[in-house]
């Protein structure tokens, strides 16, 4: 864009805001025109209106700490990018939408260039380390947080961050250790409880997250939209369907935006047999942008529980067109063939996936029940196996598990995979009736 369509667009926006001083996006609009034309004083000027107004205060502080930044006053910046850090961290969604989301993580990458390690005292070391990982530089940020360990070991953000690497590299275990040491030490920060509860979840420890939910979270921070939507989802894992749906409308009556509610909430809505109202969500999300694979994906899911596969097929063709290496659109494709008894074809795809991503859960989850389908009952357990290292607590896996040992007559076995799934989810029916079965096997052979 040349000089002079900065110039009409601040005139537009000067207009916009003689009419209106407080509108963000105009102000929003001015300050970053004058950015582009390096009026960094004024557009410093436009930023601060906004900052008064305490509206989308992430984006503020990263705007004015690029600008500083453009200005050279770059310890000035830091100290911006420290604020907009502390402001993430404590952000409860309310204002949150996906676009200032992508805007975000753009401002996030671009705050890198104005840190220089060797001048950052410790608490700006630990938010370089965060923007690191948040743009996914985690050796670099590792070896920051291994830095601060001598002079900062019982900094709780450390701790934190440094389970975020874990997290990413699924060290489920190790994260959730370091997490509950941060909690201990500030049990403040609600960032650190929530991603506790995400560990948590990942995990399949569903009742300690929805206490730490109920007991904890929520009492502190009760608009805090990222647990209330956790609360939703571990109520929907627990098939409590119709409460989960009133969580997510709560979200949904916080911020419009919230696009995960209304995601998750279809997926109840199809847990219910509602595939309809489902699909009325996922239409009225691609209305603003018809080739948002996401929302195309989750309408295939849709159209194959209701056993419309052709028609499903189709719709993850589309999504691969968008993007070719999307692999739980081929595990979906996997999944069709699975549903139709093509063993040996879904397997084929379950293994292309397991060898760009060796530990893609549901790539496993469908490897071994196609070799289960192919009647190859040992080889389907070692594959259990490896899911249930992955995921200890997914009872589905024991269930499963216990069917192919029922195959192999290996009965006691069996008993003991079902009682594990029940122990994990009580009101799992198909593994009540199935462990009746091998009970009574049992009792027949004495």
């Amino acid at each position: 864009m040349d000089q002079n369509k900065f110039h009409e667009a601040i005139q537009i926006y000067s207009n916009i805001l003689g009419l209106d001083q407080n509108n963000i996006a105009a102000l929003f609009g001015y300050g970053d025109a004058l950015t582009k034309l390096k009026e960094f004083q004024q557009a410093l000027e436009q930023y601060r209106k906004i900052k008064k107004l305490k509206k989308d205060l992430i984006l503020v502080f990263l705007k004015i700490g690029l600008t500083l930044g453009s200005m050279g006053q770059n310890k000035k910046a830091i100290k911006y990018f420290v604020k907009a850090q502390n402001e993430i961290m404590e952000d409860h969604k309310l204002e949150w939408t996906q676009s200032k989301q992508v805007e975000i993580n753009e401002l996030l990458r671009q705050t890198i260039n104005y840190f220089n390690i060797q001048s950052l005292n410790n608490e700006e070391l630990l938010v370089y380390a965060h923007i690191l990982i948040h743009t996914k530089h985690f050796d670099e940020a590792q070896h920051i947080l291994n830095q601060l360990k001598s002079s900062s070991p019982n900094n709780d953000l450390l701790f934190c961050l440094e389970a975020d690497i874990l997290f990413v590299s699924t060290k489920f275990d190790e994260a959730e250790q370091l997490l509950k040491k941060a909690v201990r030490i500030n049990p403040n920060r609600c960032y650190t409880w929530v991603k506790l509860t995400t560990i948590l979840i990942i995990q399949g420890k569903y009742e300690e997250a929805l206490s730490q939910l109920d007991n904890v979270i929520l009492k502190a921070f009760p608009y805090n939209l990222d647990s209330l939507f956790f609360r939703s989802d571990i109520l929907s894992v627990l098939q409590q369907f119709q409460e989960a749906i009133v969580g997510y409308d709560k979200c949904i009556s916080c911020n419009q935006h919230y696009r995960d509610a209304y995601k998750s909430k279809a997926v109840a809505l199809r847990r219910l047999k509602q595939y309809d109202e489902a699909l009325k969500i996922y239409d009225f999300l691609l209305q603003d942008d018809l080739k948002n694979f996401d929302m195309l994906y989750e309408k295939a899911c849709t159209l194959m529980e209701m056993q419309e596969y052709d028609a499903a097929h189709k719709m993850l063709d589309q999504v691969l067109v968008l993007q070719p290496n999307n692999l739980d659109a081929q595990v979906k494709q996997g999944d069709i063939l699975l549903k139709i008894g093509l063993f040996d074809d879904s397997l084929e795809i379950y293994e292309k996936v397991l060898s760009i991503k060796p530990n893609h859960f549901f790539a496993l989850w469908g490897k071994s029940e196609s070799l289960r389908g192919m009647q190859k009952f040992n080889e389907s357990l070692i594959w259990y196996d490896t899911l249930l290292k992955q995921r200890p607590l997914y009872p589905y896996a024991y269930h499963y598990k216990g069917l192919a040992l029922q195959q192999l007559n290996r009965h006691k076995e069996a008993i003991n995979n079902f009682i594990q799934a029940l122990s994990i989810h009580p009101e799992l029916q198909q593994s009540k009736e199935a462990l009746q079965i091998s009970q009574q096997k049992l009792a027949e052979r004495k």
